[in-house]
């Protein structure tokens, strides 16, 4: 692994770490608020959604220093008050929005009685966890290449490569994506510490895996020459 490879992944580390302390903080705030379900009032959700922004953009903001650091010694030109600010901006919007989610009603599950539909049961549902399991994915993929895109929109400037940053972009958020799935699967499925732990033990592995996914366009760019 090369010097620049190296400084990569400490650089994402760093960001997982930040990512899972904000993560707990959000947790706690959430629940000393109080915030989650429809049943919230809004002078709540407004607070709750406020503080998630900035501890998001907060996080982002340590991904984005640390890795503009590296991408930095590849492309010297690479301007870093755009950089740090796009994330900035990516977290406040993530945040607020994220934080909405959690007051939207939830209806509850129908239950089926007679036995004679389980095996039919059984396989629809297989069939429909399937298909949101490959819909997640997708969303994660276009949510990626879609930050890819808006970063590549600082880099352009300063770097060449960017196709192969988006692409791997896409990628690397789909495999966080799918990092994630088990969460809910073997989890207990309240707001429990437990699960909040469960969260971010995965999200931090998923973190480091799109870290590694994205080595190769981070070997791809080039210092951009006037």
């Amino acid at each position: 692994m090369s010097d620049i490879s190296r400084r990569w992944i400490i650089a994402c580390l760093i960001a997982a770490i930040a990512s899972a302390a904000h993560g707990f903080i959000d947790f706690a705030v959430r629940e000393w608020l109080e915030a989650g379900g429809a049943e919230t009032p809004f002078a709540v959700t407004a607070i709750y959604a406020g503080i998630s922004g900035v501890l998001y953009a907060g996080s982002l903001a340590v991904f984005a220093w640390f890795t503009g650091a590296v991408l930095r010694q590849i492309a010297p030109a690479l301007p870093w008050r755009q950089w740090l600010a796009l994330h900035l901006a990516i977290g406040i919007v993530l945040g607020f929005g994220l934080a909405l989610t959690y007051t939207a009603a939830t209806g509850e599950p129908e239950e089926w009685s007679d036995t004679g539909f389980l095996d039919w049961m059984l396989l629809i549902l297989f069939l429909d966890r399937m298909l949101l399991v490959f819909l997640f994915v997708a969303v994660c993929a276009l949510v990626g290449a879609a930050l890819g895109s808006l970063q590549a929109l600082v880099l352009r400037g300063a770097a060449e490569g960017m196709r192969s940053w988006i692409v791997l972009s896409a990628l690397a958020t789909a495999v966080m994506g799918l990092a994630m799935i088990p969460t809910p699967l073997f989890s207990p499925s309240d707001g429990t510490f437990a699960r909040e732990a469960a969260e971010q033990g995965v999200a931090f592995v998923g973190i480091m895996m799109a870290a590694f996914v994205m080595l190769p366009a981070l070997q791809r760019l080039r210092p951009r020459i006037a």
